[in-house]
């Protein structure tokens, strides 16, 4: 006589109450007091991780940055420099344009000022990185490379 291993049988699905009272058996039970904050604690932790973990904010912008900035420079007369949320895109003096998509942005504050390095990747998938600095002169917005401190760009106004 053969030994045949044990085999645990389904449970029968007939009348729909086996499999749902089975579900209820398998999975573990959750104690919550009414008015209680333990419900609303693991979305809460989940959303923060997500949040700060995916980097859903790191490649965009912030809202001081985006716009077009020129500069009165003679020099780089009829060039500008435009941020969006997404890119980062240089009007050259010869009438090309080069768009770049923002692959991250770091914030710093130094001596005073807000530094932002903007990671970016050009057509061709090369990676560069901007550095400004952006500051406050009463109502005036204006934007400066770290490598060019002595030449100030501004928001692009209806007369440029």
């Amino acid at each position: 006589m053969q030994h045949r291993p044990q085999v645990e049988q389904p449970l029968p699905l007939a009348g729909g109450n086996n499999l749902l009272y089975t579900m209820k058996r398998m999975l573990p039970r959750f104690r919550v007091r009414a008015g209680s904050a333990t419900p609303w604690l693991l979305p809460l932790l989940l959303s923060a991780v997500l949040i700060s973990g995916c980097g859903w904010f790191r490649d965009e912008a912030p809202e001081p940055l985006i716009g077009v900035w020129v500069t009165d420079e003679t020099r780089y007369a009829g060039t500008s420099l435009e941020i969006t949320d997404k890119l980062v895109v240089f009007n050259t003096i010869d009438g090309q344009t080069f768009v770049n998509f923002i692959t991250d942005i770091e914030k710093t504050e130094e001596k005073g000022l807000t530094f932002y390095d903007i990671s970016y990747k050009d057509s061709k998938g090369l990676e560069y990185t901007l550095s400004v600095s952006l500051r406050q002169q009463g109502r005036k917005k204006i934007l400066q490379f770290r490598n060019q401190t002595n030449m100030e760009w501004r928001p692009k106004t209806e007369e440029d």
